[in-house]
C-alpha cells in the first residue's frame, strides 16, 4: 500500500496509482493506449503495473471501497498465502535488491522495533516509541473498523505480520534469484 500510495491515485499531478487485480475496472480506451497486457507480460504483479501504466499515460484513477459489495476468496492457509504473495514480492520491488533493502529497514524500524524499544528503552525514548506504537495502533483500529475485523486479536499480528512480509519479500528474491525467475 505505501507503495502504490492508493490515496493519491486520484491525484492527477500525483504519481501514485492502484491496481488490484480482482477488481480492476478500465475503460477500453484507456487499455489500448495503456498498451493492453501485451506491454507487461510475463509480470506476475501485472495488475498493479497496469495501475502504473494508466496513470503514466494521464489517465485518471479512482480507489472505491467495496467492501459490502464484493468479496474474493484468497487463501486458505498461511502456508498458500505466503506462496501465492511471494511470486509478486520481489517484482512490486522491481527486482531490486536496493530497494528490498531499504523496504526491511522501513518495514523493522516502522513495526518491529517501536515495540521492542517498549521494553527496552527508558525515559524519552520509551516515550517516543509509546508514541509510534500509539499511531500503528489508531491505523490499526481504523484498518479494522474499514474492514470490519476485530481489532484485538487482528492487533497482536502487527510485529509478526512484519515479520512474515519480511520474509516473503526475501523468500521471493532468494527464489527469483536461485531460479533465474519466477
Amino acid at each position: 500500500t505505501l507503495y502504490c500510495q492508493p490515496w493519491k491515485a486520484g491525484d492527477p499531478k500525483s504519481r501514485s496509482h492502484i491496481g488490484i487485480g480482482a477488481f480492476n475496472l478500465v475503460r477500453r480506451t484507456a487499455y489500448e493506449a495503456s498498451g493492453t497486457h501485451e506491454t507487461i507480460a510475463m509480470r506476475p504483479d501485472d495488475d498493479v503495473q497496469l495501475g502504473r501504466l494508466i496513470k503514466l499515460r494521464g489517465f485518471r484513477q479512482e480507489v472505491v471501497m467495496g467492501n459490502d459489495m464484493v468479496t474474493v476468496a484468497w487463501y486458505e492457509t498461511l502456508g498458500e498465502a505466503v506462496r501465492g504473495f511471494e511470486k509478486n514480492a520481489f517484482a512490486l520491488l522491481n527486482y531490486s535488491l536496493p530497494t528490498l533493502l531499504v523496504s526491511t529497514v522501513v518495514v523493522v524500524s516502522g513495526f518491529v522495533i517501536p515495540f521492542v524499544m517498549l521494553v527496552a528503552a527508558t525515559g524519552p525514548a520509551r516515550w517516543m516509541n509509546m508514541a509510534v506504537v500509539a499511531v500503528l495502533a489508531l491505523i490499526w483500529l481504523l484498518n479494522a473498523r474499514i474492514h470490519g475485523s476485530r481489532l484485538f486479536p487482528s492487533a497482536l499480528g502487527i510485529v509478526p505480520g512484519a515479520l512474515l512480509f519480511l520474509f516473503i519479500q526475501w523468500r521471493s528474491a532468494l527464489l527469483a534469484y536461485r531460479n533465474d525467475g519466477i
